[in-house]
């Protein structure tokens, strides 16, 4: 039987919704992600927020850094859809509320965007994540923030996320040194091999990103454990089996 390949939406359905928002993510639920990755930040009044930039300006019609906003006026403003219209009141959601909605249903992959807030946004983790936890929820980040939340939670599974350039060897390196049990490679940045060495040595492999099913398909011969997409509806589909 060909090994199944778990589907993480990444930001949820994010080429269909809002990314990032309680509509994505419940749509990427419904599709049939494993998993949805989303990003955390920190508002000025240290509220932790779903947002990916560091700017709002992108996705909403605020202008300049989270750290400018308080948590009311995150939590009420106008979002960008992804044809940019904005939808008023619709909001950046916590992630507190998102794990109250769909914490118990879907696995989190959590990227703590933000190095010097990381105490902040880990913290707040903590506090929603049980350490009986059924979902097997992890952090996803660099180096540095991965060492703060293994001191903080070590229950708590860790992905190394690579970036677009680094050597693999040393990646795969401070992955075990870390105590992770994922990596997470970056398009272009890794080849069959090195896949194939990083599951030698335990570690599950994440992969972003693929957008179509080929792509999907092409990484599951490479050994990838999981794929992150912006668009989960029809790979969810192919790989089902449902048109």
């Amino acid at each position: 039987m060909e090994r199944r390949q778990a589907l993480i939406a990444h930001r949820g359905w994010s080429t269909r919704f809002p990314e990032n928002s309680v509509p994505s993510i419940a749509a990427a639920l419904a599709a049939g992600a494993d998993e949805v990755e989303i990003d955390l930040r920190v508002s000025r009044d240290g509220g932790v927020f779903l947002l990916h930039d560091g700017t709002l300006d992108r996705v909403t019609e605020l202008e300049g850094p989270i750290g400018g906003f308080g948590s009311d006026e995150l939590r009420r403003c106008t979002v960008r859809n992804v044809d940019g219209e904005g939808l008023i009141g619709l909001g950046l959601p916590t992630f507190r509320q998102v794990h109250a909605m769909f914490g118990d249903r879907i696995t989190f992959n959590i990227h703590v965007k933000e190095a010097t807030q990381a105490d902040v946004a880990l913290a707040e983790v903590q506090a929603c994540i049980g350490a009986n936890d059924e979902q097997d929820h992890y952090v996803a980040s660099d180096a540095r923030t991965l060492e703060a939340a293994r001191a903080l939670m070590p229950e708590v599974g860790r992905c190394l996320v690579s970036d677009r350039t680094e050597p693999i060897g040393p990646l795969l390196d401070t992955a075990l040194a870390l105590g992770c049990e994922r990596v997470q490679f970056f398009v272009g940045n890794c080849t069959p091999a090195d896949v194939a060495a990083a599951k030698a040595r335990g570690l599950v492999t994440n992969y972003y990103f693929a957008d179509s099913v080929a792509d999907a398909r092409e990484l599951r011969k490479w050994g990838i454990d999981a794929v992150l997409t912006n668009d989960i509806g029809p790979i969810a589909a192919a790989s089902s089996g449902r048109h």
